[in-house]
């Protein structure tokens, strides 16, 4: 009850954040341990039954904890990774850029595997590596419309890059 309680507000947000779960999961806690208390006294005429059933229970939910985190430590460092090698590949060739250039994004990862990679934009990455001198930055929806875009103007100072499922980068134009 508590758990489900605990929610409440943000069920009508639509989906549930990892975030949201910190207080309703001190319910399951409640719950958790009442059960445990209900089996452990039941079994406590014969003690080694007892400490064999916690050693089995805190083996298992070790086991549990440590595999989640492993997984979340791998989605985040691909993240990482993402962030790294975009930024690394504009430092590298296009460092001289200047705030006349225009560049066009297609495909921009928000998201991937559930873990932020460009939450509010690449344009906040890029300003690390020109600071003052940021070139126009525009994320697009699609490569025709990035095309067209690119087209208008002082075509050599408009660049098009297009972020592949993966999250590698590649310049289209």
């Amino acid at each position: 009850v508590f758990a489900f309680i605990a929610l409440l507000p943000f069920l009508p947000l639509g989906n549930i954040a990892p975030r949201y779960l910190y207080l309703a999961s001190t319910g399951y806690t409640f719950a958790l341990v009442y059960i445990f208390k209900l089996c452990f006294t039941s079994l406590l005429k014969q003690p080694k039954y007892v400490i064999s059933l916690l050693l089995v229970v805190t083996l298992g939910l070790s086991y549990i904890y440590f595999v989640n985190l492993h997984q979340e430590q791998n989605k985040w460092e691909n993240a990482g990774y993402i962030t790294q090698n975009t930024l690394l590949y504009f430092r590298k060739n296009y460092g001289g850029l200047g705030p006349d250039a225009n560049l066009y994004f297609v495909n921009t990862p928000v998201q991937i595997n559930g873990v932020w990679v460009f939450p509010v934009g690449l344009k906040d990455g890029l300003w690390i590596i020109y600071r003052d001198g940021l070139p126009h930055v525009v994320q697009m929806s699609s490569l025709e419309e990035a095309m067209t875009a690119a087209n208008k103007g002082n075509v050599d100072n408009n660049y098009i890059f297009d972020f592949d499922k993966n999250g590698s980068i590649r310049q289209v134009r």
